[in-house]
């Protein structure tokens, strides 16, 4: 498995809520003044934004996910 990682904007007032029975427990999360950085490990970027977007209600649809180190 590949570490990726994604950053999001999220607007005042707004939050990123976890879904019941999703694969979170294995992400690690950075907010910082009004961002939130999502670190976890998936055999692709693209399941990994998949994996974020089916377990958090308010994730933005057009995330991009990058290589973590």
């Amino acid at each position: 498995m590949n570490r990726f990682s994604v950053t999001v904007e999220v607007p005042k007032g707004q939050t990123l809520v976890p879904k019941p029975n999703n694969r979170l427990n294995e992400f690690q999360l950075v907010l910082n003044n009004g961002w939130a950085t999502f670190y976890g490990e998936a055999n692709t970027p693209e399941e990994f934004e998949n994996d974020l977007l089916e377990g958090v209600h308010g994730m933005p649809e057009n995330i991009k996910a990058v290589e973590a180190w």
